[in-house]
Order: structure tokens, then sequence, then C-alpha cells
């Protein structure tokens, strides 16, 4: 009798040990799961909520000066892209992203373009690329290239021509590309409000990198592409 009993408790623990294993796998999996939506590009869209993404809105004058002054950035050469312009980061001429164009998809509303004095295209970065810190892609100045993106950033790009979004004169754009040009570097930002943490996390970033090339000549652009 004691030993069926023992038999029957051994079976008993046998039981809830395997259950427990399959509970820890199958957590270990989920949590595995989520963390690749979490740290990929596009992917991560299932997890917009978690993000602070709101439903696409026009950004104030206010919001814009101080996100901006918040994470120590001058509002000198802050702009909104002129409405004639809308989407047009989307289209062949102003778009960063090839693949998107060859899709026919919309542009990321978040974008890092790096210039050279001359006013050509260094680099650049899009929300679809991938999370920016982990990018590694301002490991380095200019910005780092990567291997998996090559053919799809558009090396076309110019200075003068992204500018050309704000709707200014073309003597205020001249002028506005000679000062800039002063600079080392020049890099435009492309952000919205919408994107929540993702917006946050840029500024962040770009602030760092700044930072951490005071010795560098950065000059910089940001340009709120709500509608």
């Amino acid at each position: 009798m004691g030993k069926r009993l023992f038999r029957f408790k051994f079976r008993n623990n046998l039981v809830f040990t395997n259950v427990g294993l399959r509970f820890e796998s199958s957590l270990t999996l989920a949590i595995c799961f989520l963390l690749s939506l979490l740290f990929s590009s596009c992917g991560s869209l299932i997890l917009y909520p978690f993000y602070g993404i709101q439903k696409p809105h026009k950004d104030t004058q206010e919001f814009c000066d101080g996100l901006l002054q918040k994470h120590g950035f001058d509002t000198a050469n802050s702009y909104f892209i002129n409405p004639q312009y809308l989407d047009s980061i989307s289209h062949e001429k102003f778009a960063l992203n090839l693949y998107k164009l060859k899709t026919n998809t919309s542009a990321s509303p978040l974008q890092l373009r790096m210039y050279a004095q001359s006013g050509q295209l260094m680099y650049g970065w899009a929300q679809c690329f991938g999370d920016l810190g982990r990018s590694h892609i301002l490991d380095s100045i200019p910005f780092k290239h990567r291997q998996s993106l090559d053919g799809i950033i558009n090396f076309n790009l110019r200075l003068e021509t992204d500018l050309q979004l704000l709707g200014l004169s073309d003597k205020e754009r001249l002028d506005m590309v000679q000062r800039l040009e002063q600079n080392e570097f020049v890099i435009v930002v492309f952000y919205t409000g919408w994107t929540g943490w993702f917006t946050k996390d840029t500024f962040r970033e770009l602030r760092n990198y700044i930072d951490s090339h005071k010795d560098q000549k950065i000059g910089l652009v940001f340009i709120n592409t709500s509608k």
C-alpha cells in the first residue's frame, strides 16, 4: 500500500514538473516573439498602442518648439512641410527608401538624412530600417553604412532638393543652402508627433550623437510632416 502511494505521488510530481516545463517553454517563446516584434522595424505595428502611437494629426508650432527645446535643439531651422508637398517624401524626387518607392508604399514618417558640405546625400535612416540605436548607423560620422541597406538608400538626393519641401522662394532657399553648407555636415530630420515613443527616441539618439561629435560642425534642419 505504501509503495503504491509513493508511486502515485511520484507520478503526480512528474506530471506537474512536465506541465511546469511546458509552461516555461511557452512563456519563453512568447517573450521571444514579443521581443522580436519590439525590435523589428515595420513589424512592430502590432505593438504600436504600447508606444503611444496616435491617429495622424496636425502638430502645432507650440508642440514642435517644445519637443526641440526639450532635447536641447535650436528652433531656428524648424519648419512645417509646405502643404503642397504633403506625402512628397514618398515620391521619387524626394524619397530616401527606394524599396518603398518600388513597392509604392508610404515613406516612414521618421527619417534622418545626412548631407556632405557639397549638399550630396551621404547616408540616411528611416523608421522601417529598424531601431535607430541598434542599427549602429549613429556609430560613426558620417553615418555608418549598413550592408543590409545596399541598394535601398537613394543617393541621388541633395540638400537643396529637400529644402524645396519648405515652400521657400528660390532666393530664400539658396541663402539657406549657403548658410548650411558652412557646416561640415547637415542632418535633415523628418518627423511627426503622432509617432509617440519613436519620435522621442529618435530625438534622444540624435541629441547623443550631436553631443558625441562636438568637434564637428553639424547643421540641423527639422521638417515636421504632420497633416
